[in-house]
């Protein structure tokens, strides 16, 4: 058997998504997550979009614990994309999630940094307090 070994440099990106609207909102699915991701996939086209790996996860905080995915992307040596690529496809895709499936906040981890995306109408406890809400206080 012959084979053929590509190589690239490393590059991984992360994102951190929980499964519900807010903390105490509806559960999503993870076919939906799968479709929302895919119909974002398709509308950037192939030529800024790469194969994602979504993995389950569990968050547990305190007294507070919410099951959630991690979705990663790779520079895959198959359709290899210059990391800027990668990373504006994965910043976008964190903001089309955080938007789409009603999230207090997104994390999303790059090789060299993390960023945190949050929503204006964010949460600041899962006992349903809002920013804005404790801001008053």
């Amino acid at each position: 058997m012959n084979y053929t070994v590509k190589k690239n440099r490393n590059y991984e990106a992360r994102i951190y998504i929980g499964s519900r609207a807010k903390y105490v909102g509806p559960l999503f699915t993870f076919s939906e997550l799968r479709a929302a991701i895919s119909n974002f996939q398709h509308e950037k086209g192939l030529e800024v979009c790469n194969p994602v790996r979504i993995t389950p996860t569990t968050y547990v905080w305190d007294d507070y614990m919410e099951d959630g995915w991690e979705i990663a992307v790779i520079d895959y040596p198959r359709r290899s994309k210059p990391h800027i690529v990668l990373h504006d496809f994965m910043f976008d895709l964190g903001v089309h999630l955080l938007e789409r499936f009603r999230q207090n906040r997104i994390s999303i981890v790059f090789p060299d940094e993390i960023v945190m995306l949050e929503s204006d109408e964010a949460e600041t406890t899962h006992k349903g307090e809002t920013s804005a809400a404790s801001n008053q206080s």
